[in-house]
């Protein structure tokens, strides 16, 4: 638009790179929440009876999302067409400028999903874990003359 050639209108172009920039999980939340109730064309109300939860749930899920649990959230979500997910990025990228890759499943140690200990647990997570060859030294000096298996996970080298 030319200045000074019969009125103009903003375009509050900078508060909507203003409010995109700041959209943390919170607040996307919030939007989503929102969003999928504008789509059914509910209040707040109407939406919190329709998914059986109350109104102050509705409200903090539309408000301070960051308050509630990660389950709660995923939970709420459910049935909307929105989801919660996991992205990596590079941590020593500035913010807002590394590509975010979604994370998949294949992406972690398959150990992550199948290595426990005897009570279930997994192995710490500054150890490398792998399949035991032989029994472990700590457990050939406790039970070696037991028929007892030894341990099908370690997280010590083979001798």
């Amino acid at each position: 638009m030319v200045r000074g050639r019969g009125p103009t209108r903003p375009t509050y172009a900078r508060e909507l790179v203003q409010g995109r920039e700041s959209l943390d999980l919170e607040a996307a939340v919030g939007v989503a929440m929102r969003m999928h109730r504008w789509e059914t064309q509910r209040s707040q109300r109407e939406y919190a009876d329709w998914r059986g939860w109350s109104k102050s749930h509705q409200w903090r899920l539309e408000k301070r999302a960051g308050e509630l649990t990660l389950h709660a959230l995923a939970r709420a979500l459910e049935d909307t067409g929105y989801r919660l997910a996991l992205v990596h990025v590079d941590p020593l990228s500035p913010v807002g400028e590394a590509p975010a890759e979604l994370v998949r499943s294949e992406q972690f140690p398959r150990t992550e999903f199948t290595a426990r200990d005897a009570a279930g647990r997994r192995f710490p997570a500054h150890r490398r874990v792998h399949r035991a060859r032989v029994a472990p030294r700590w457990w050939s000096g406790r039970y070696s003359t037991s028929r007892v298996q030894g341990p099908e996970w370690t997280t010590e080298t083979a001798p």
